[in-house]
């Protein structure tokens, strides 16, 4: 019998019930084992990359006149939870392989914050929370970044990385930020359209390689925010190249793992990339360092086996670049919007030029983050059958969190398409209600990084500048590779007016400001009610929950071909 929230007491499914996928064993749709396109005739192979490219080509125009975070605030319209297949032919169902690895082929939408929280609470070994994710952060960021371990693996990575990031460390950054943000402020020119994305690349990526690797040195630096450049443009292009490109070098590696489906014209920025790295790990060797991350990393796991050189390769590699891209499009958007409101950002400069609290800054910020995040979607894959809802979810679907979707929910914010920072002056953002940095064990370590350098170019910009947006309107959120998400014009301004650095006075936190943002960042009081979904009590399948969840409108197709 199950009771509340169907969750029944079956053991997990064993490896040998699963011999070659995790999820491979009660689908409607069995996956091929690896290799990816193994056994399927080559004339299906050719029609799935011919309908991959004409999805592609056709990807890539609709992305580029398409709202990605519209479209998906949109969907709220099906409700908090709903089924969606957009018509893919049966055929092309392993060509979503790479994308979805142990996925069954279904997908199932969560879009509010009880239906985040029940799929996010489910008990310790029902979730993977990184399967979905896979290849592709595995290609750029390395099997053993933290964004896909699991289990003790994934602890010892986080142990190591959470001294590093927490609220009393990363204020000691403080005075470095900000002498290196009013350097790059002040070669910012006067009176003419100057792309915020590109200025916010250069500046933080020069913050997080002094911070990681300690470096100094104006020639080195450019060295290796180059290589990061060029590695980014690879992985951040328009999503519907990235369809076309992929489904031919699917075609073209038949055999090959998953891991090393792109050709090696894609995989060079990130050999170049590597090797800059190396280079940093081998001159930490020969001259140990407490002055920067990487040294005291490399100093403390020292002899220690779990931290091979592949280890420590793809833990540096995860600093730099999840370090920087998503902070990039956050700093974008949230200027943006401010810019476009006017009263907004009048609050923003008041508080920037007085100096005595970064309230306001904070919770534009969070604003920012809710209205754009940089995340389009967060997928997980359950290992089991699972219940959300009152419905039974499918061992292998891809149950998938929109945060523009759980971000419009009226219930949880009020006039939810409205830039209203005040929303979060005295109201942390729900851990299940806000989905920007993800939720519970897995969610991002760099929130506190990420949070007070946002103030701090907040605070420098506006103290600093006058400006005005470059366009009417303000930027579309542009869909790009791996689920995140970028402006579509580059979050152009024009400066008006700059003011000299000693002229604007830099605030400084006191203790009792210190603790009120940590409690702002990391709340622990839940803000929305528990599950008031229907209580299951008669076990009408094996995992105790209805079989039926709906069905987006638009996409009732079955996958039929």
């Amino acid at each position: 019998m199950v009771t509340v929230n169907g969750v029944d007491d079956r053991p997990a499914p064993t490896p040998d019930v699963l011999p070659r996928s995790r999820f491979q064993g009660n689908h409607e749709y069995p996956l091929p084992p690896t290799p990816v396109l193994g056994g399927i005739p080559l004339g299906t192979q050719v029609r799935m990359a011919i309908t991959a490219i004409r999805l592609g080509l056709s990807g890539t125009a609709w992305v580029g006149l398409t709202d990605s975070d519209e479209v998906t605030a949109e969907l709220r319209e099906y409700g908090e939870i709903y089924r969606t297949n957009p018509g893919v032919p049966r055929f092309m169902i392993p060509l979503a392989r790479p994308v979805m690895p142990g996925a069954s082929g279904e997908i199932v939408v969560i879009n509010s914050p009880r239906m985040v929280r029940e799929a996010y609470t489910q008990p310790k070994g029902y979730i993977d929370f990184e399967a979905g994710k896979d290849p592709w952060l595995r290609f750029g960021l390395g099997m053993n970044t933290p964004f896909l371990l699991d289990g003790e693996s994934h602890r010892t990575v986080r142990r190591a990385l959470t001294p590093e990031l927490t609220q009393k460390q990363v204020e000691t950054y403080r005075a470095m930020s900000v002498e290196v943000l009013d350097r790059h402020i002040d070669e910012l020119p006067l009176h003419r359209k100057v792309s915020m994305q590109k200025f916010f690349y250069r500046f933080t990526q020069e913050i997080v390689l002094r911070v990681v690797f300690g470096m100094a040195d104006p020639r080195e630096i450019d060295e290796y925010r180059s290589a990061l450049n060029r590695f980014v443009r690879l992985g951040m292009d328009s999503i519907g190249r990235w369809v076309t490109a992929t489904a031919i070098g699917i075609v073209l590696d038949n055999y090959r793992r998953h891991s090393d489906i792109l050709p090696p014209v894609a995989r060079a920025p990130k050999v170049r990339l590597d090797r800059l790295i190396e280079a940093k790990m081998a001159q930490f060797r020969a001259h140990p360092s407490d002055d920067c991350i990487a040294g005291r990393l490399m100093k403390a796991t020292a002899g220690d086996p779990f931290w091979t050189d592949a280890v420590l390769l793809d833990y540096l590699r995860t600093l730099l670049l999840a370090g920087h891209e998503t902070s990039v499009t956050a700093y974008s958007f949230t200027l943006d919007l401010l810019l476009h409101h006017p009263e907004e950002a009048a609050k923003v400069t008041a508080e920037a030029r007085a100096a005595t609290t970064d309230r306001y800054a904070q919770a534009a910020n969070n604003e920012g983050l809710r209205l754009r995040s940089p995340i389009w979607g967060l997928p997980i894959i359950p290992r089991r059958d699972i219940v959300v809802g009152g419905y039974r979810v499918k061992q292998g679907t891809f149950l998938f969190t929109m945060p523009s979707a759980l971000h419009s929910d009226p219930d949880a914010y009020p006039e939810p398409r409205e830039f209203k920072p005040e929303r979060f002056l005295d109201k942390a953002p729900d851990r299940f209600g806000f989905m920007s940095f993800s939720a519970n064990q897995h969610r991002c370590p760099g929130i506190n990084f990420y949070m007070i350098e946002a103030n701090i170019v907040l605070h420098r910009l506006f103290g600093r500048l006058d400006m005005r947006p470059a366009r009417s309107k303000p930027e579309r959120s542009h869909l790009a590779l791996t689920a995140f998400t970028r402006p579509a014009h580059g979050a152009k301004v024009i400066v008006e007016n700059r003011r000299p650095a000693q002229t604007v006075p830099i605030f400084k936190i006191s203790d009792a400001d210190r603790v009120r943002a940590a409690t702002m960042r990391a709340p622990v009081p839940e803000d929305f009610p528990r599950d008031a979904s229907p209580q299951v009590t008669e076990p009408a399948l094996p995992s105790g929950a209805p079989d039926t969840v709906r069905v987006c409108p638009f996409a009732e197709g079955n996958g039929k071909g």
